[in-house]
């Protein structure tokens, strides 16, 4: 999926597309807006988050990068009043 096929995703459908990425498996309900869920994957994804104060506008704004071994790098970025939103999308991006 392309980023603008993601942004017109529901949160409980961008959660289940992680879900199912992952393989949590049929009895975890990952939840986009829940830190504890997409805390670790922004984390180790290296997900970065700017506050809307750093650029003072009315959303965040979440980019991570992938590389891939021959020195190309691909960037991905969303802007979204909800950070866990736009660190999800910008998650499903680097996975594909």
């Amino acid at each position: 999926m392309n980023q603008e096929e993601l942004e017109k995703l529901s949160d409980g459908e961008l959660s289940q597309l992680i879900t199912n990425l992952n393989d949590y498996g049929a009895f975890y309900h990952f939840n986009i807006n829940n830190w504890a869920d997409m805390g670790p994957l922004i984390a180790i994804s290296s997900i970065t988050l700017q506050s809307p104060r750093y650029y003072q506008v009315d959303y965040w704004s979440a980019s991570g990068d992938v590389s891939d071994g021959d020195g190309t790098c691909e960037c991905f970025s969303s802007n979204h009043t909800n950070p866990l939103r736009a660190a999800a999308i910008v998650y499903l991006l680097m996975q594909e």
